[in-house]
């Protein structure tokens, strides 16, 4: 009997002390998530700018409070007279109605030496997905990528810098941009957004075919024909745009379609079950049906039906107006009338993105930001975070350098140099990418590279 209450006194305070350390990693889980206990939920906040992370002035900060943990070099500082600490350091992310807010507390960077020392914040309200290349970014600047590069040690913007080398650069996954690309449907129904071609999400373009007897030589029939003007000269960085425009020796436009009939080359069919699709590329200038020269140059895609299919159409580099920097060019997709079977057909286009071969480069350094927009500060001292003292930056951007986006996501990259460097190398950065040098020294290549916030919360 006394066995069976002593197993069960066991059993007892063994699930208590589960119950205990249950409880305190729910805890853990919720400070770490930043799921704060009382006085309601994030909210919007303007954080003081003057570089000091003050107790309690992020506390609430409007989404998010990062922890990320920096295996730094601790060799001693004899300038500082101390070493920098492997450790937690803390990101703060914030908005008000017309600011985003970041918070640096840089816990491991405690040697306050400024020689050399840069910091660095990239950001976005909207990306498309890519990875291993580098230009998709440079089509986005202006138009919801923003970076800032700052020399702390002259306490100022850093000079501009363009690094490159001889060779080849193989750009893919460079998205079309609204309000500098545009997609002009002419027949088939709906309007076209360049945001529904950015990935392959099922974020559909779908188009149903018009019974039009169109102007020109094209016989009575069904017909989608989409327009694009696409701005080749605006997906460089815009200071090195000639460098890599005059050196275009390779030119493709990608497209993920599918269709509700087999694709074949012939444009004159005597199947309802089969329709003519090309890209018309335009030589210089913008061609409309009715022009003669419409269907100078076709480009014929052949897939079947109900199958997604992602066509590689190569352009002559010469079509590209030189003057402008645009290319021209029409989808122009058809289906005779048939005397015996319906000939509608509709197209879904879930991608178009661009493929370009150029020079190469390795990194670009500069300020995107209008110098009216941003303010940065920074300081070496204590903070909620370490009471000893440490290196913290306080950064401020107006919302207007942004474009509205269909989602409400921020994207954010830090990295910098301070005497504090990751192990092994001449940076710190978040997020971590090991793979890769940080961007000061190989511009960002992914989506990967920035931390994603959904600002809905």
């Amino acid at each position: 009997m006394s066995e069976s209450k002593n197993s069960k006194k066991s059993f007892l305070k063994v699930l208590i002390l589960f119950v205990i350390v249950g409880g305190a990693g729910v805890v853990g889980y919720l400070w770490g998530s930043d799921i704060l206990f009382g006085g309601g939920p994030p909210k919007q906040i303007s954080p003081n700018i003057d570089g000091v992370i003050e107790d309690n002035e992020w506390k609430r900060a409007t989404h998010y409070n990062v922890p990320f943990y920096l295996d730094v070099d601790n060799s001693y500082d004899p300038v500082a007279g101390t070493s920098n600490v492997d450790g937690w350091n803390y990101m703060h992310v914030a908005e008000d109605a017309n600011n985003y807010y970041i918070g640096v507390d840089l816990c491991s960077d405690r040697t306050n030496n400024p020689e050399d020392e840069w910091f660095s914040v990239m950001m976005a309200n909207q990306l498309p997905t890519f990875t291993n290349n580098k230009m998709p970014l440079h089509a986005l600047t202006d138009h919801g990528f923003e970076y800032m590069y700052y020399n702390v040690s002259g306490d100022e913007e850093y000079p501009y810098d363009f690094s490159h080398s001889g060779g080849t650069g193989y750009w893919f996954g460079i998205p079309l941009v609204k309000n500098v690309d545009t997609l002009n449907v002419v027949y088939g129904g709906v309007s076209a957004d360049v945001y529904d071609v950015w990935n392959a999400d099922g974020q559909n373009i779908t188009l149903s075919s018009e019974q039009v007897d169109p102007p020109g030589p094209e016989l009575d029939g069904h017909y989608i024909v989409l327009e694009m003007a696409i701005n080749i000269s605006s997906k460089f960085p815009e200071q090195e745009m000639s460098y890599f425009f005059s050196s275009i020796s390779e030119f493709q436009v990608n497209i993920g379609l599918s269709s509700s009939d087999d694709a074949i080359s012939g444009i004159h069919t005597d199947s309802a079950e089969e329709i003519y699709i090309g890209l018309y590329e335009h030589d210089q200038d913008y061609k409309s049906i009715e022009d003669a020269e419409y269907t100078t140059y076709p480009n014929t895609l052949e897939y079947d039906a109900n199958v997604y299919e992602r066509e590689s159409v190569t352009i002559t580099p010469s079509h590209i107006n030189s003057t402008n920097g645009m290319l021209y060019a029409t989808l122009h997709c058809c289906n005779e009338l048939n005397t015996t079977d319906d000939a509608t057909f509709s197209i879904n286009i879930d991608e178009i993105d661009l493929y370009l071969e150029t020079n190469t480069y390795y990194t670009i350094v500069d300020t995107t930001l209008d110098q009216n927009n941003w303010n940065l500060e920074f300081t070496h001292g204590p903070s909620l975070n370490c009471p000893v003292n440490h290196r913290m930056f306080e950064f401020q951007v107006s919302k207007s350098e942004f474009p509205p986006a269909p989602d409400n996501r921020l994207y954010v990259y830090l990295s910098g140099y301070g005497t504090m460097a990751i192990e092994g190398s001449d940076f710190w950065e978040f997020p971590l990418n090991y793979e890769d040098m940080v961007a000061k020294f190989s511009f960002l290549d992914a989506t990967t590279d920035f931390r994603a916030f959904d600002m809905s919360l």
